[in-house]
């Protein structure tokens, strides 16, 4: 079995992703079948929660090959750095994905339920100012490493 601090990693991911999706379950129900008004904000937080379980599995599979392991433990698996990388990267990015997507569900939320036109408008203004920072992180992760081919084939 995986040790070190990758077994901590696995234990909390399942436990937060299996409330996760206990919310959002519970949210789509009552939307779909006892207030039957399934919305924009709805159909985003179902986007949150897919661009989430994405991330859980990029955190299970680093954690598996490694993530959460001193240095030292890699020298006996050199071949498990790379894959633990990779995943923790592309977790990364998947966790920017989803932050975005879930505050602009809320944002959403909120706007169905505000009656004040300068509520709204607050609300626009943080989730456009959320979506472009969100943009910056996305495109910063991603071009992090130059070459980004170093990232696909590190054999040095």
């Amino acid at each position: 079995m995986v040790q070190g601090r990758s077994e901590a990693i696995i234990i909390v991911t399942a436990a937060v992703l299996a409330l996760s999706t206990l919310a959002v379950s519970l949210r789509c129900y009552t939307r779909l079948y006892i207030v039957r008004a399934f919305g924009w904000d709805d159909k985003t937080m179902l986007t949150a929660m897919a661009l989430n379980i994405a991330f859980c599995i990029c955190t299970f599979v680093g954690a598996t090959y490694g993530i959460g392991q001193k240095n030292a433990w890699f020298l006996e698996r050199p071949n498990n750095l790379h894959i633990a990388l990779f995943s923790w990267w592309l977790g990364q990015i998947f966790y920017i994905l989803t932050c975005v997507v879930a505050k602009t569900s809320i944002a959403l939320t909120l706007l169905r339920i505000t009656v004040v036109r300068t509520h709204a408008i607050i609300l626009y203004i943080v989730t456009t100012f959320n979506i472009i920072v969100g943009l910056l992180f996305f495109f910063f992760t991603i071009f992090q490493c130059k070459p980004i081919e170093f990232l696909l084939d590190n054999d040095d």
